[in-house]
């Protein structure tokens, strides 16, 4: 455990930068190089009454990274625990309001997992229509939906398609790792056509060319507003000469939007058009 500068120093959700400041130079010191690591940093800011049944969370609460390494920033608290996703006990939330401690439990412990999820070098996306019967996509509102099948109010979290093509080459998932992992990549693609299906979905073909050979391409449908949240997702595995083909779901009507392609490398890397 790190303890925070002795300096009166009150921390807020702006203050990750400075939390991970404190922390690096004890990770060090156990011989564990940040730069080369996914970190996660749960932050005991909480005020919680146990008597009142009253919370409210003050921590850094975000993540980012890319194969390479990441860190991520959790809410603690004496209550989060796995075992107490059913617990009906009411709690008042200072952010969510009346909720109970099994709720506040998926919120902030699907929480922990999306956030990983950033450290990781995932982005925001939804579920697509022909998954959402699975659950909530973890990448979008799927933080909030955390186990609460358990509890019989819904479906729960699940990690979409897309996003697992994109971590099976991540290092953290394997146990060699190719000797090309700091490679910048240099890829190509070529003879890219858009063609409308029908009046709201759209099939994507294509090459990608790689120095570093590419196991899977993962396109998002990010329609303006909403940041990515509400972006959608394909994905294929490419042929041998690289190429692909994928088909989106019904697109929303009437609005602007933008199409990302990544290729995912077997570096762990991608290549973003």
């Amino acid at each position: 455990d790190v303890i925070g500068a002795n300096d009166d120093r009150n921390y807020g959700k702006p203050d990750g930068s400075k939390i991970r400041e404190e922390v690096v130079p004890v990770l060090r010191a156990q011989g564990i190089n940040p730069d080369a690591s996914v970190i996660l940093l749960f932050c005991n800011l909480m005020d919680y009454d146990p008597a009142a049944s009253k919370i409210s969370h003050h921590s850094p609460y975000y993540g980012g990274g890319s194969h390479l390494a990441g860190t991520a920033w959790q809410c603690d608290s004496p209550i989060l625990d796995t075992l107490r996703l059913t617990d009906s006990t009411p709690l008042l939330d200072g952010e969510y309001g009346r909720i109970t401690i099994g709720r506040h439990n998926s919120i902030f412990i699907g929480g922990v997992i999306h956030e990983l999820g950033h450290a990781l070098s995932l982005p925001h996306c939804r579920q697509r229509q022909d998954e959402s019967q699975i659950g909530t996509a973890l990448m979008g509102s799927g933080n909030r939906t955390f186990g609460e099948q358990l509890r019989g109010e819904g479906r729960g979290t699940f990690l979409t398609q897309a996003h697992a093509l994109r971590l099976a080459a991540h290092p953290v998932f394997n146990r060699r790792v190719t000797n090309r992992i700091f490679d910048a990549t240099q890829t190509t693609w070529e003879e890219l056509v858009i063609d409308v299906e029908d009046q709201q979905s759209v099939r994507i073909t294509g090459k990608v060319h790689c120095d570093i050979a590419t196991h899977g391409v993962v396109a998002y449908f990010d329609p303006v507003g909403g940041g990515d949240y509400d972006a959608t997702t394909a994905s294929a595995v490419p042929a041998g000469d690289g190429r692909f083909t994928m088909r989106s779901e019904p697109l929303k009507r009437s609005s602007a939007a933008e199409l990302r392609l990544v290729a995912c490398h077997v570096n762990g890397s991608i290549s973003t058009r």
